[in-house]
């Protein structure tokens, strides 16, 4: 289904609706099967809780274990009906955009050798994610993961000097194996599950900045809008050997603009050095941003020979920000598309579609806090990932109820909640629940228990997944008291 649709009722809230993102589970043994949905259905009612709370007994708590350690059962298998579930939803929409990004996953073990952990750097142990989310072009709403692959790596790194990373940095064809082509490799992916049955434009952030992947995407006629990081070399003109110089030089020529203001959302100092300089903190701010576009060639790197072209002629758009508040830093992206720019409604179509980036982080919030995924009891490398792919859609799940105010607001809410839910909202919360409830007005009743006010704004990921988390538990006590009373 698209979340833009309403053409039918779709239950998306609670275990229920989670239990069915894994319905075609394909393990090794039926029963496998039923633990997993089972699990899935405990862990969507309270998707922050750890394992020993969630399960009833000891003898379920070693069911979770056992599943999670069995050498039959791989986190593929178990993330696949939720994949082919979101291409599901995918196929019924107009576009979607496929969101490409990569998250470490930090974990801090007595021995993280036994535990199959991996090297984010020296002193730090974990592993790499990279995931691709689809997302409906038109409402912006997530549909769910369509691929997600994991990095190992097995030695510790000390960060490379700026010569050695041009010689061996994702932009240089040298070894096969290097972590750079998990960009291309998640593309073909994402591309071979829609089957071409949806148009699809691949949206990347700035580590997608390579003139091999700009050239491969190209050559294979794959619609994308990547933010650029490099000083290129660049040229306005339509021929591959002149007039080089600096793009920022190129795109400050460009003519015919127009102004959009934009909501910045506020950024944290992190611990990481690096960090802090490629995304430094800042206030959340209304953010005056100008845009320019304009067609041009970027220039083969040196360290690059045949086949690569000497140019790749692309769209840039450039966004800016002006009368920037003192003390912030300014925002500027620049943005390479195969998109159209002829018009300002084309300009704007591409910078919005690079915007809809931030669900995946928002995405990876979810995994990481909302679902205390760095806090699981998992002490393997198997365990890790498998319990790593059991979170994913309930992630998912918690980032939709928030997609389903903002792309389906007026609907009515027994499209997306049971009758039940409606009945126990009602009942818990504080202020009235109006009658004839609206998705919108659900979720802010939802998002209100877990601390929201409505005087603050649109209610965040965060209070809606607690105030999800209460109701949802609301309800099984609710249902619990109904099977006693019936019984009596």
């Amino acid at each position: 289904m698209a979340m833009s649709s309403t053409k039918k009722s779709t239950k998306v809230l609670g275990p229920s609706a989670i239990q069915d993102e894994f319905q075609a589970a394909d393990l090794p043994d039926k029963r496998l099967n039923r633990r997993l949905g089972a699990m899935a259905r405990s862990v969507g009612q309270e998707p922050g809780q750890s394992f020993p709370r969630l399960a009833r007994s000891d003898s379920e708590l070693e069911a979770f274990y056992r599943l999670f350690n069995n050498p039959r059962v791989t986190h593929e298998a178990i993330l696949n009906p939720h994949i082919r579930a979101t291409c599901d939803r995918a196929w019924t929409c107009d576009e979607v955009l496929a969101l490409h990004d990569t998250t470490q996953f930090e974990f801090k073990r007595p021995d993280p050798d036994a535990a199959g952990l991996g090297y984010l750097n020296a002193n730090r142990r974990g592993f790499l994610g990279h995931f691709s989310m689809l997302a409906d072009s038109t409402s912006g709403a997530t549909l769910g993961i369509s691929g997600m692959e994991v990095l190992f790596r097995e030695k510790a790194t000390k960060p490379s000097s700026v010569k050695s990373r041009k010689m061996s940095g994702h932009d240089c064809a040298k070894q096969a194996d290097r972590e750079s082509l998990r960009w291309p490799r998640m593309v073909e992916q994402v591309e071979a599950r829609l089957d071409g049955r949806v148009p699809v434009v691949h949206v990347m952030d700035r580590e997608g900045d390579s003139f091999t992947l700009l050239h491969d995407l190209m050559r294979k006629e794959h619609r994308f809008v990547i933010r650029l990081s490099k000083e290129r070399k660049a040229s306005s003109t339509d021929e591959a050997d002149g007039g080089w110089e600096p793009l920022s030089q190129v795109l400050a020529r460009l003519d015919g603009s127009t102004e959009r203001e934009v909501p910045l959302s506020r950024r944290k100092t992190r611990s990481a050095p690096r960090s802090n300089k490629t995304h430094p903190a800042r206030k959340g701010r209304i953010a005056r941003l100008r845009f320019t576009a304009g067609s041009v060639q970027l220039c083969r790197p040196k360290y690059l020979k045949a086949p690569y072209p000497k140019s790749l002629q692309v769209n840039v758009v450039r966004v800016y920000e002006i009368d920037t508040p003192d003390g912030e830093e300014p925002v500027e992206w620049r943005l390479v598309t195969t998109d159209p720019i002829e018009t300002e409604s084309d300009v704007i179509a591409v910078v919005d579609k690079y915007r809809a980036r931030w669900a995946i982080e928002e995405f990876f919030k979810a995994l990481k806090t909302g679902c205390a995924y760095k806090d699981r009891g998992a002490e393997n490398r198997r365990s890790l990932l498998n319990v790593l792919a059991l979170l994913v859609p309930i992630a998912w799940q918690i980032l939709s109820v928030r997609d389903l105010a903002r792309s389906n607001p007026t609907q009515p809410a027994t499209l997306v909640m049971s009758e039940r839910q409606i009945a126990v909202l009602r009942a818990i919360s504080k202020t009235p629940v109006p009658d004839n409830l609206t998705i919108e007005e659900a979720m802010y009743s939802i998002a209100a228990q877990g601390g929201h006010l409505k005087r603050n704004g649109p209610p965040g990921w965060q209070t809606l997944a607690k105030g999800l988390e209460l109701l949802l538990s609301a309800e099984m006590g609710w249902a619990a008291a109904m099977e006693v009373k019936e019984k009596a």
